[in-house]
Formats: structure tokens, sequence, C-alpha cells
């Protein structure tokens, strides 16, 4: 049976929209433990001049990152002037991962304008939490005309 979209995806926060500033920028963590896939979609926007931007996903067992370690391949290339205002993801099969997943930003040269965002999924089963009812979520508008 299919499920509507809200019934399989639960969306919490990668890192902040923001302009960050040079320097490594920390995700917090998320529990990935009940979830299939995980996705981490980056919205990167404008740059400062020559400003870069990488963004890889870690894993690890500890629920405040503290053992956290880069998941191989689980890194965007070098995004600059030629990427800006445009979506980027990076797919974990979550059930292979640890546990705990957390995005983890390197600004370079400039400040650069940019969020993530985890979609979680699962493929049998109900949520395991709903999504208006996470701290991340600032309302779940549901409409069927």
């Amino acid at each position: 049976m299919l499920r509507a979209i809200h019934q399989a995806l639960a969306v919490r926060i990668g890192i902040l929209a923001d302009a960050h500033a040079t320097g490594t920028v920390n995700g917090p963590t998320v529990d990935a433990r009940a979830y299939d896939e995980a996705l981490l979609v980056i919205n990167m926007g404008d740059e400062g001049a020559a400003g870069t931007l990488v963004v890889k996903v870690q894993e690890g067992d500890a629920s405040d990152g503290s053992d956290a370690t880069d998941i191989a391949g689980a890194t965007t290339a070098t995004l600059a002037d030629a990427g800006k205002n445009k979506h980027y993801a990076i797919r974990i099969r979550a059930e292979n991962a640890k546990r705990y997943l957390r995005a983890v930003a390197v600004v370079a040269v400039n400040a650069v304008d940019f969020g993530c965002s985890w979609l979680l999924s699962r493929k049998h089963g109900t949520m395991v939490q709903d999504n208006a009812a996470h701290a991340d979520v600032g309302a779940v508008i549901s409409i069927d005309p």
C-alpha cells in the first residue's frame, strides 16, 4: 500500500541556513537507527568572492558526535561560483550506517550562503516520530484537495 509522503519521510536539520564564514561547520547528529535511507539535501546560495563549499556525511555511535568519522564517498565535490543557487544531495543507506549521522561543511576562502536538511525514510511501517511533533519542524501543512 502506498503511503502519503508525510507518512514516508521524516525531516531534520542538517545545517541551519545562513551565511557561513570560513571554517568547519558541524551539524547536529541525527538518529538514523529506525530508517532505511537518509538523503542530505544541500541548498547552496551565493558565496563571497571565490568562496567554496565542501559538504560530507559522518557517522558514529555517540549521540554527541564525539566519535563521528567520515563515510567513504559521502562527500560533494568542491562547490564554487558555478554551483551557486543549486541543490545537491548525498544519499546514505542508513540501515548500513552507524546509528548517528551528521552533516559537516567546510567553507573556504570567503563566506558561503547554504543550508542542509535531512530526509529520512522507511520502506515499511510507520514513522518513528511524527514530523509535526519534532523540534526541528516549524509547521506541517497538509491539504487534500
